[in-house]
Formats: C-alpha cells, sequence, structure tokens
C-alpha cells in the first residue's frame, strides 16, 4: 500500500461508535490538497459549514499549528439544523489534525487554519459542480 497517497492512508482515529463516514483532507507533495473520498451533496455542505466554524471557534494556538491533514468523522447524516460542533449526540463525532508521524513525513506543512480553508474550498467546488 502506497501510504503517501491521501486515497491509501488512514487517520487514527479515537471515536470508537458507529461511524457514519470518516473525511480526511491532505496536503500532498505537489498538491494543495485532496480529500481521500469524494465528499458530495448535504454532507459537503455540512462539513464545509463545520470547518469554517472552526475556524472561528478554534484557538488562535491551535490555528497556527503546523499540519498536513484533517479529518472529521460523523457518527450520522446531518440535517441541516444540526449544531456545527462536536458533541456528544450530533452527527459530529471527532475533528483532527496532525502530521509526521501521524502522516507520512514527505506531506507538506500548513497552518490549520490554511489547511482548513484550503479543505473549504475544495467542498464548495464539489458544491458548485467544479472537481
Amino acid at each position: 500500500m502506497d501510504t503517501r497517497r491521501t486515497s491509501s492512508w488512514k487517520p487514527r482515529i479515537a471515536h470508537r461508535g458507529p461511524r457514519y463516514a470518516v473525511f480526511a483532507f491532505a496536503t500532498e507533495p505537489h498538491v494543495r490538497g485532496t480529500w481521500s473520498t469524494r465528499v458530495t451533496g448535504s454532507d459537503a455542505a455540512f462539513v464545509a459549514a463545520f470547518l469554517n466554524r472552526q475556524l472561528q471557534l478554534l484557538k488562535e494556538s491551535e490555528l497556527t499549528s503546523d499540519a498536513s491533514f484533517l479529518y472529521v468523522v460523523l457518527r450520522s447524516a446531518a440535517q441541516h439544523d444540526d449544531e456545527l460542533a462536536v458533541t456528544q449526540d450530533g452527527p459530529v463525532a471527532e475533528l483532527g489534525y496532525g502530521r509526521s508521524p501521524r502522516a507520512p513525513d514527505i506531506w507538506p506543512l500548513l497552518e490549520v487554519r490554511e489547511l482548513m480553508a484550503l479543505a473549504v474550498a475544495a467542498l464548495r467546488e464539489e458544491i458548485a459542480g467544479h472537481p
């Protein structure tokens, strides 16, 4: 398995309960960022809104940390009125980000803020129908 590619790499997830979906976004050499799995429709809209909200809520020290990947674990399909937060009962079970050694060390590092913004931009392109 070529673990240098986002499509063949899996993040270590702490959440042990039900999983509806795991969406991972990572940098790769010569690529600004890519989703490990295609995120479409209402999932794409919800994950984009969730990440935008996290950009407002996370501490500056977290936003300026270096990372090469982030991931969102959904325990269930999101509804339009679900809270945009990691909660006990909501659809978002976990949000994480990291770098080597939890990911290939050849993946470029970006600030979490920039990584999230790139992930949201990729989702917006998907929503608009411009993959």
